[in-house]
């Protein structure tokens, strides 16, 4: 039986007291600034992230994809901002659609040089999809980010996945 829509992502972002904070309610689009894109291998063209079309609670999310010859990636990257040393815990909400864990990894990764350039981001934190499940419509999930502190910086969140 194939699944219908299974890893839907995230998000209400914010990060630490408000240096920047993103909850996704004024527009049903990516907010500017902000950027999406696949990985390297070009694989999973199909789908992105995207902002749901609800009145209230929008969240990012990027749906499932089957793909050929590898992972699928999909990034959504924020706007550059600079950690400061009071507020350097990123904090975002989550949610995966289905308790199954169909072999998808979920990473946060950051960049001090490029908003776009893939090869320039370090992983900081990693999940998988068991990691993500929280049994209801979203949990909170912190990275410590204390080791960029002072730095002008990129987080991107990054899904790869293949029919997962």
């Amino acid at each position: 039986m194939k699944k219908t829509t299974l890893l839907i992502l995230f998000l209400f972002y914010q990060f630490g007291y408000a240096q920047l904070s993103e909850d996704f309610e004024s527009s049903t689009t990516i907010p500017t600034g902000w950027t999406s894109f696949i990985g390297t291998n070009g694989l999973g063209t199909a789908q992105n992230w995207q902002v749901n079309d609800g009145a209230t609670n929008n969240v990012a999310f990027v749906t499932w994809e089957a793909v050929i010859g590898g992972n699928a990636e999909d990034w959504l990257v924020t706007p550059q901002f600079t950690v400061d040393a009071t507020n350097f815990i990123l904090s975002f909400d989550q949610s995966d659609s289905f308790a199954t864990d169909y072999g998808s990894t979920y990473t946060i990764r950051v960049s001090t040089a490029s908003q776009t350039t893939h090869a320039d981001f370090t992983i900081v934190d990693t999940q998988n999809e068991t990691d993500v499940w929280s049994g209801g419509p979203l949990s909170q999930h912190t990275v410590d980010l204390s080791a960029y502190v002072g730095q002008a910086i990129y987080v991107a969140f990054v899904l790869e996945q293949n029919d997962g």
